[in-house]
């Protein structure tokens, strides 16, 4: 197949729909007159292509451009299939959140499914609606740092409320005007991403440095996106589905859907938001809401996951949920996520997170392993938890036999410890006494 004389390589992170703008422009073509006359394009809007190109088409582009097939596919959204979302062909809200069915702080007994309003059935997870009429966020000194003003692939993602590179909340509406920056404007406008009709730079627009705990999201995400996997705190790390379906899962047990979410209610009380004038607009699927109710979702969520899990513990102290209520409502967490906060519970109430273990792992949770090992570590912990030897008889007894007995010989053996200090604390003072 013929190569052509021009043919610039897409550039870091550009959709499709802007690289064939590029193509089109250098033989001083329309986009919609390039498809259809050079490339044997049906007429369509070119924001359809990022996600569902014609059959054949990336093929016939590597093939004119000399591009690897691979770095033509990385323009479309389907580069983030298996990873965001499981396929563009199905949309559905609930795909992302059903893998974590238990886990929500404010589950109540007989809690089922709540499903979206209709109007958000049409919707990718994590992408931005694919309307023609909605709105593009940008980043304006990604604009003005040029010399190719191009809109960036990661930018159609609703969870791209941020940029990384220049830490700033993105923008997408025009600084001057205030008018919403539309696919079909992007898409029908000669100077492309350059100016608003108004004729204003969109460059212009001033930056805003974004929240710490946003920013900390994005950089998760990127790690995710680009790798895989993510190194959730410094020391495990788990598979990039995974983390993108469990912050989902934080997104959705904060939004307020229906009365009675104690837990969530307190979290943007904490945030300085009065959850109750704002119900109505958090009933509404995360993918719809506007660019600044996305950021104060993702800034509440990257609240809650920094320094994990303490920020979250103290989420549901404030709402007095208790160790094994919060136990009950969390099973569905990642191994990475909840062996840390089984540490830290497990600190302020070792028998009902033993019990949790047994419950949830069984012989996985390792505590048959070294039973005299495991009898004097959780000693210790009862010990630092105040507890009596009675309340720690009292709460183990229902433990297996071979726990139990484990943990009743460490109890003999520290009696016979302190029988002995007992008894050489007074061996000395009588000495000191002078005494036989």
């Amino acid at each position: 197949m013929a190569r052509w004389p021009l043919h610039p390589p897409p550039l870091d992170d550009e959709l499709l729909s802007s690289w064939l703008t590029r193509l089109a422009t250098g033989y001083e073509m329309e986009p919609d007159t390039f498809c259809q006359h050079v490339l044997d394009l049906p007429q369509q809007s070119l924001s359809s292509i990022d996600t569902d190109p014609p059959a054949g088409l990336l093929a016939t582009l590597a093939d004119h451009t000399g591009w690897s097939i691979s770095r033509v596919e990385a323009t479309t959204l389907r580069r983030y299939e298996g990873i965001l979302f499981e396929t563009l062909d199905q949309p559905d809200t609930q795909t992302t959140s059903s893998g974590l069915p238990r886990f929500h702080p404010d589950w109540r007994r007989g809690d089922e499914v709540i499903r979206e309003p209709r109007k958000g059935q049409h919707l990718t997870p994590w992408l931005l609606p694919r309307e023609p009429v909605a709105a593009v966020p940008f980043c304006p000194r990604c604009l003005s740092d040029g010399p190719v003003i191009y809109p960036r692939t990661a930018w159609h993602l609703a969870l791209s409320v941020v940029c990384r590179r220049h830490e700033g909340v993105l923008w997408d509406h025009c600084p001057a005007c205030a008018k919403p920056v539309w696919r079909c404007w992007v898409n029908g406008t000669p100077p492309g991403w350059e100016r608003c009709w108004c004729g204003v730079a969109l460059a212009q627009a001033p930056t805003v440095r974004a929240p710490e705990s946003v920013l900390w999201l994005a950089d998760r995400f990127h790690e995710a996106l680009t790798t895989g996997r993510v190194l959730f705190d410094g020391l495990s790390s788990m598979s990039a589905r995974c983390y993108f379906v469990t912050v989902r899962a934080f997104v959705e047990c904060i939004r307020l859907r229906r009365v009675g979410q104690s837990w969530a209610e307190s979290c943007w009380r904490h945030q300085g938001i009065d959850p109750v004038g704002m119900c109505h607009q958090l009933a509404t699927p995360f993918e719809g809401q506007p660019l600044p109710w996305r950021l104060r979702i993702l800034d509440l969520v990257g609240t809650l996951l920094m320094q994990w899990p303490h920020g979250f513990l103290a989420s549901c102290q404030r709402v007095s949920l208790n160790v094994p209520t919060l136990l009950a409502r969390v099973q569905g967490l990642p191994v990475a996520m909840l062996e840390p906060l089984l540490e830290v519970l497990g600190a302020q109430d070792p028998p009902t997170v033993t019990h949790f273990l047994m419950a949830t792992r069984g012989e996985a949770s390792g505590l048959w392993e070294d039973l005299h090992g495991w009898a004097q570590r959780y000693l210790s912990a009862c010990r630092r938890a105040g507890m009596s030897t009675r309340t720690i008889q009292s709460r183990s007894f229902s433990f297996p036999q071979p726990l139990y007995e484990a943990l009743d010989d460490v109890l003999f053996d520290e009696r016979v410890e302190r029988a002995v200090a007992r008894a050489l604390d007074r061996a000395r003072r009588r000495w000191r006494q002078g005494l036989p």
